[in-house]
């Protein structure tokens, strides 16, 4: 969630007295803005890469937007909804369960417990308040979803990609990169003649997780000399023993998928999804500028 419109910023007062943030009086301790600024830092560097500077400035006035934001929904939904002890309970079970820690309960402090317990059902009172502004979106028609693929072609536009798998070998520290070279044509022979890439790649690879399977991928996505060879299969097809600066490779293709937009039937659902998202989007900003108007906010 990010900052929308001027009445954002009408409507906090901001004094030089300290950093603490407090909305409707309640505090919003520095360590959550903190939380929100490394979520948006990692979000930054996946997103543009990890070698260009950082927008701080930007971060920091982002992570304040979103601690108050999510303050007031909060508020909000614990003023509408309601949520039994129950059920909090069962939620927590369920998150340890996940967790792989059914009996972490027993670890925690009561003052632990009662953070947890509070945090459990403040996300499940915004779970329900949510549920109560979304309920009247309707699934997208036909022609809506028929008009978003005709108006954003372009970025529905996917690149060539190749679901392709691989045996690699480094030579032995000290042995001779020749004796590497003549046991993966031994190895190639094998995958050929068996048939069976996976089977072979298990056995001799050096990387035999999932019988070498790469999955599928695009160009840019993996070393260029392994690109060059794989991109350059037909479905099906072998490649020769080729080298990068990861060792000796084996490549085989099992499927590819050409560059281009997709037919509409192959992206209905997903396009239906964005609409929807993008409806609860504007729905949920909307509803934040409203808890604005009435909402103070004020750094102590």
């Amino acid at each position: 969630m990010a900052k929308r419109g001027a009445s954002a910023k009408k409507q906090t007062k901001q004094t030089n007295a300290g950093p603490t943030l407090y909305v409707n009086g309640e505090k919003i301790e520095p360590h959550v803005v903190d939380a929100h600024a490394r979520t948006l830092r990692q979000g930054y560097a996946r997103f543009h890469g990890r070698s260009g500077p950082v927008p701080e400035t930007r971060i920091a006035r982002e992570a304040r937007e979103n601690a108050i934001e999510r303050t007031l929904l909060f508020q909000e939904a614990r003023k509408r909804c309601e949520v039994s002890d129950e059920e909090v309970e069962a939620r927590i079970d369920e998150h340890l369960k996940a967790r792989g820690r059914p009996d972490e309960r027993s670890a925690l402090s009561e003052e632990q417990l009662a953070r947890f317990k509070d945090a459990v059902r403040d996300e499940m009172l915004y779970e329900r308040l949510c549920d109560d502004l979304y309920k009247d979106i309707a699934e997208p028609n036909e022609e809506a979803c028929r008009a978003y693929y005709e108006e954003n072609r372009s970025s529905l536009a996917r690149p060539e990609a190749i679901h392709a798998a691989h045996i690699v070998r480094q030579p032995a520290p000290g042995a001779a990169k020749e004796t590497t070279f003549m046991e993966m044509l031994e190895i190639r022979r094998k995958a050929v003649e068996s048939g069976d890439f996976a089977a072979v790649a298990r056995e001799h690879s050096q990387c035999n997780d999932d019988g070498g399977d790469l999955g599928w991928f695009s160009r840019g996505q993996m070393v260029e000399r392994f690109e060059e060879v794989a991109f350059a299969l037909s479905a099906g097809q072998v490649s020769e023993v080729f080298e990068t600066e990861f060792g000796y490779h084996i490549a085989t293709v099992y499927d590819r998928k050409p560059g281009g937009v997709p037919p509409f039937e192959e992206l209905r659902e997903k396009i239906a999804e964005v609409l929807v998202e993008t409806e609860r989007s504007r729905i949920l900003g909307e509803f934040i500028d409203k808890l604005r108007e009435d909402a103070t906010i004020e750094e102590r």
